[in-house]
C-alpha cells in the first residue's frame, strides 16, 4: 500500500518524537497461547472520546479483538514471556496491554484514579498519565496525543504499549511472524529479531507500518494472497477434522497459509498434503499428535500409498515449505507393537522444513523413501530440527529419528539438528538419529545427547560436518547394506569436525567411537573421540574391519584425530586387503596395559604417520602389516 503525503508527514512527526526517547528498556511480554475471544468482547461501554480522536466504531473494535482471539499477541520482557489474566490486543493498529500486570514488571508504580478514570504510571523521574477513552495524555506534565486511547477491557485498564514504554525510555520492537511485542532497555536486549515484511496483523492497518513501532516495513517477502487458516478447522466438533484440514491445504497451491498460534490437533487419521505446488505453510507453533491407542490404517485414496500410524504424510508435491510445527507421536499411550511415524515424505520435488519439532515417535520421526523405482525425493531441506525421545517399538528394525531411502539422482540436507533424548537406551530400541540407505546427503551443525548412533551410513555419497555428540554407543558407523542398491550398497563419506564425549556401549554392542565396516571411500578429519572411562564397555576408539566378503574397505584416510580413554585398542584394523592411512593420530588409553594400535589378519600394509600414544603400548601387529612412519 502506498503512503499518502499526509501519512508520510504523520509518520515523520512520530519518528521525530520517538527519536527523543534514547533510553530503552527490559522486554515486555505476556504470551497467551490459547486466547478465548469471548473473554475480550465483553468491553464496549460508552466511549466518550475527545474531539482529538475519531470515534472507534464498536463493530470495528469487536473485529480487531476477535482477530486477536484467533491470532494471539505475545509480549516479552527481556526474553521472558509474561502471562496476564487479560491478554494484549491490537485495536486500530495499536497494541494495548494491561497496565498494572505489564508495567510493574519494569519496576514502575501503577496507580488508578477511579474518580477521574485515569491511570498514573511512574518510574524514576518520569510520570505518564492517561485518561480512559481519551487520546490526551501527559508526560511529566507535557501534553501528548495518542493514536488510540486507553480503554477498559474486561475490567482491566488497557494502555498503548508503544507510547508508554517509549515515554519511560524503553525500546519497543514487533515480530510480525510470531505476533510478539518485545521491549528492552536497548536494542541489543530485544532478544528476538523483528521480521519486516510479514503479514500485517489486521487488514485495516497499512501493510507498510508495524503496529507497535511505526517503522515502515517492506511487504515484498510476504505474499499478498496469504491465507489464514479458519480456526473452525482445528475444533474437535468438526466432522472428520483431519480430512477437512487436508482438503483446505490441498486447495492452496501458490499461497501462503498461516495457522492460528499454538493449537494442538489430535489426528483421527493421517494428515496428507498432496498434489500441491508452491505452497508455504506457517503452522505457527501448532502440534499434530497421534491419538491414544493409535490404530490408523494405511490408505491409497490420495493416489499414493499412505503408511499407517503416521501423523503427517507429504507426497506428489513441488516446492512445499513447512514452518514452525510440532509432531508428537504420543508413544507413552501407544503399544510398542504398533509402529508409529511422525512425517513421511514421498515424491517431493522441492521440500523445505524450518523449525520442525518431533517427539515421542516409537519407530521413525521422519521417513523419506520411494515405494517404487519411479518415485523420487529431490531437493529436500530440513533446517533447525529438534528430535526428542524416539524409539521403543518392539521388533522394529532400524529404529531411527530419520530413515532415508532414495534414488541416486535425489538429494537431501539436514542443517541445525538437535537430538535431546531423556536417556541412552539399549541400541535395539533406540538406534540411530540418521539411518541413511540412500544417496547425496548433507549434514551440518548436529548436536546429539543420548543417541545410540548419531550417523549410520549404508550407501551413497555423503558429506557431514560439525557434529557434537554426548553419550552414544558410536559417533558414526559406515557399513554396507547387502540387500540395498541392487546388492551394490556401500558408501562414500567425507566428514569433519566431530566431537564425541561419553562414548560407551553395552555387553551386546556399541562401545566404538568410529566403526568402518565397508566403504568405497571414507575421509575423516578433525575428530575428537572421548570414550567413557567409567564404562566397562569402552572398547575401541576406531575400528576398521572387513566383514562382508563382497564389500571391501577402500580408501580410508583419517587425519587430525584424537581418541581418549579406550580400554581394548585405540585403533584396530581387521581383515583388511586394502591399505588405510592415518595421519596425526593421538591415542590416550584408560588402561596402561592395552595397545594403542592393533592389526590382525590384514593382507595389505596399514600406514600411520605422526602417531602419538599416551598410557598404552604403542602397537601390536602380529601379521607385520603395520607401517609407522
Amino acid at each position: 500500500m502506498k503512503k499518502t503525503e499526509k501519512q508520510n508527514s504523520e509518520f515523520n512527526r512520530k519518528r521525530a518524537k520517538a527519536s527523543r526517547n534514547q533510553k530503552r528498556g527490559m522486554i515486555v511480554a505476556a504470551a497467551l497461547l490459547l486466547l478465548i475471544p469471548a473473554f475480550l468482547m465483553s468491553y464496549f461501554g460508552t466511549a466518550a472520546f475527545t474531539t482529538e480522536s475519531a470515534v472507534i466504531d464498536k463493530s470495528e473494535m469487536q473485529a480487531d479483538i476477535s482477530y486477536c482471539g484467533q491470532f494471539p499477541v505475545t509480549l516479552k520482557i527481556g526474553g521472558k514471556t509474561i502471562v496476564s489474566d487479560v491478554p494484549p490486543v491490537i485495536v486500530k493498529g495499536r497494541t494495548l496491554v494491561p497496565a498494572r500486570a505489564i508495567f510493574e514488571e519494569f519496576g514502575a508504580v501503577v496507580s488508578w484514579d477511579e474518580a477521574n478514570q485515569q491511570v498514573d504510571i511512574s518510574m524514576e523521574d518520569t510520570e505518564v498519565v492517561l485518561k480512559i477513552d481519551s487520546r490526551s495524555a501527559l508526560v511529566n506534565g507535557d501534553g501528548a496525543t495518542l493514536d488510540v486511547p486507553a480503554l477498559i477491557i474486561e475490567d482491566r485498564t488497557m494502555i498503548p504499549v508503544r507510547f508508554v514504554a517509549e515515554s519511560l525510555g524503553f525500546v519497543v520492537d514487533w515480530n510480525n511472524s510470531t505476533r510478539t511485542v518485545l521491549i528492552g532497555s536497548s536494542s541489543g536486549e530485544i532478544g528476538e529479531n523483528s521480521t519486516p515484511g510479514s503479514q500485517a496483523p489486521i487488514d485495516d492497518v497499512p501493510a507498510d507500518f508495524d503496529p507497535v513501532t511505526d517503522d515502515p516495513i517492506d511487504s515484498t517477502p510476504s505474499p499478498a494472497d496469504a491465507v489464514y487458516l479458519p480456526a473452525a478447522l482445528l475444533n474437535a466438533d468438526v466432522a472428520n477434522p483431519s480430512q477437512a484440514l487436508q482438503n483446505f491445504l490441498n486447495a492452496c497451491s501458490g499461497k501462503t497459509v498461516v495457522f492460528p498460534a499454538n493449537k494442538t490437533y489430535v489426528l483421527e487419521k493421517q494428515l496428507v498434503i498432496h498434489h500441491v505446488s508452491d505452497l508455504e505453510i506457517d503452522f505457527n507453533g501448532c502440534t499434530f499428535k497421534l491419538p491414544n491407542n493409535c490404530s490408523i490404517a494405511s490408505r491409497s485414496d490420495t493416489g499414493h500409498y499412505i503408511p499407517d500410524n503416521t501423523a503427517v504424510v507429504v507426497h506428489d508435491v513441488t516446492n512445499l515449505s513447512m514452518y514452525n510445527y510440532n509432531i508428537d507421536g504420543n508413544k507413552a499411550n501407544i503399544a510398542s507393537t504398533t509402529w508409529c511415524t511422525g512425517l513421511a515424505i514421498m515424491n517431493a520435488d522441492g521440500f523445505t522444513s524450518v523449525n520442525g519439532s518431533f517427539r515421542n515417535c516409537n519407530y521413525h520421526h521422519i521417513i523419506m523413501g520411494p515405494t517404487n523405482v519411479s518415485a523420487y525425493n529431490k531437493d529436500i531441506l530440513f533446517k533447525e530440527t529438534y528430535f526428542k525421545d524416539h524409539g521403543g517399538a518392539s521388533g522394529g528394525a532400524g529404529i531411527s529419528d530419520v530413515y532415508v531411502s532414495n534414488r541416486s539422482t535425489d538429494d537431501f540436507s539436514f542443517i541445525g539438528v538437535v537430538v535431546d533424548n531423556t536417556r541412552l537406551k539399549e541400541y535395539t530400541t533406540q538406534a540411530q538419529c540418521f539411518y541413511i540407505a540412500g544417496f547425496n546427503g548433507y549434514f551440518e551443525d548436529v548436536v546429539t545427547n543420548n543417541c545410540a548412533v548419531p550417523l549410520d551410513i549404508r550407501y551413497g555419497s555423503h558429506v557431514a560436518k560439525n557434529f557434537k555428540v554426548t553419550n552414544a554407543e558410536m559417533v558414526l558407523i559406515l557399513q554396507p547394506y547387502p540387500g540395498g542398491n541392487g546388492g551394490n550398497g556401500y558408501a562414500k563419506l567425507t566428514a569433519s569436525d566431530f566431537d564425541g564425549k561419553g562414548i560407551k556401549g553395552g555387553a551386546t554392542g556399541g562401545a566404538t567411537g568410529l566403526y568402518i565396516i565397508g566403504c568405497e571411500r571414507c575421509h575423516l578429519d578433525d575428530f575428537n573421540i572421548e570414550m567413557d572411562p567409567e564404562s566397562a564397555y569402552a572398547w575401541y576408539g576406531i575400528r576398521v574391519r572387513k566383514y562382508y566378503p563382497q564389500f571391501p574397505v577402500n580408501d580410508v584416510v583419517v587425519t587430525n584425530t584424537t581418541v581418549e580413554y579406550f580400554k581394548t585398542a585405540g585403533l584396530i584394523m581387521e581383515g583388511l586387503n586394502a591399505s588405510t592411512n592415518f595421519k596425526d593420530l593421538e591415542l590416550v588409553s584408560a588402561v596402561s596395559s592395552t595397545y594403542g594400535v592393533k592389526t590382525t589378519t590384514c593382507t595389505a600394509y596399514q600406514y600411520l604417520t605422526g602417531l602419538v600414544t599416551t598410557n598404552c603400548i604403542e602397537s601390536s601387529s602380529p601379521d607385520s602389516m603395520l607401517k609407522l612412519l
